[in-house]
């Protein structure tokens, strides 16, 4: 709103240039973390990996969800788990799923019940979301985040257990490396361009529906992101930046 190197550092400092980079801002407190964070997670035994994941589920997935189907309200701010917030939470599991997880004791019928209870927990939260609007005229993204963990880690199971038992064709695994080696490139992009593109949503949502149109223009933003990283990889210097 105001062009300029002093207002985009003011932003930059206050609240933040770009609420879609929120993501750098969390991803540059851990980084200044890592030395505490990585000899931490290191020392935990599998016990404590278990006992974090069960703080977290009981907290975000039951307790929370639960208080506001009672009508007592989400669980305030203020009462604080650390290493249990969605944050830190992912960030530590994620190296327990790349360094101490079993994939092997992972079974068909373990996918079965992963995926019943990833269906269930998004029917809740679209109960639960849409119970939030017809109440209070708005959808508060605590609702729509109560019960992500359990849909998020089993899409991450899944792709995993079947990328370690097959084979991808040559051309295939080559798009997937070309499109993950643009992911943030496109993360930095898309906020624009979401927003140049909303008339791709316009035009199709009269047509074909919201969700169906809201699908093609995300995947018409992903696209173009990735048609432009690809480019600016091949200038001298943005390669290694994106």
């Amino acid at each position: 709103p105001e062009p300029g190197i002093h207002h985009f550092f003011q932003l930059l400092w206050q609240d933040g240039s770009s609420i879609p980079y929120w993501y750098l801002y969390a991803h540059l407190s851990l980084m200044l973390m890592l030395p505490f964070l990585r000899p931490m997670v290191q020392g935990m035994s599998d016990r404590a990996f278990h006992y974090l994941i069960g703080i977290h589920l009981v907290y975000y997935c039951v307790l929370s969800p639960l208080g506001l189907f009672l009508e007592l309200g989400y669980l305030h701010a203020d009462f604080f788990i650390p290493m249990a917030e969605r944050t830190i939470f992912y960030f530590v599991m994620g190296y327990y799923m790349t360094q101490r997880f079993r994939w092997e004791r992972v079974e068909r019928k373990h996918m079965v019940l992963l995926l019943i209870l990833s269906i269930l927990s998004l029917a809740v939260m679209y109960g639960l979301s849409d119970w939030s609007f017809r109440t209070t005229g708005e959808t508060r993204l605590s609702v729509l985040n109560a019960l992500v963990c359990i849909p998020a880690f089993t899409i991450y199971i899944g792709v995993c257990r079947f990328c370690r038992a097959h084979t991808l064709p040559g051309w295939l695994e080559k798009l997937f490396c070309t499109v993950g080696g643009c992911t943030f490139g496109v993360y930095l992009l898309e906020g624009i361009l979401r927003n140049e593109l909303l008339p791709v949503f316009e035009t199709l949502e009269p047509k074909i529906h919201v969700l169906p149109a809201c699908g093609v223009w995300i995947l018409t933003v992903l696209a173009c992101g990735c048609v432009i990283v690809l480019i600016l990889k091949k200038l001298p210097g943005f390669q290694k930046l994106l």
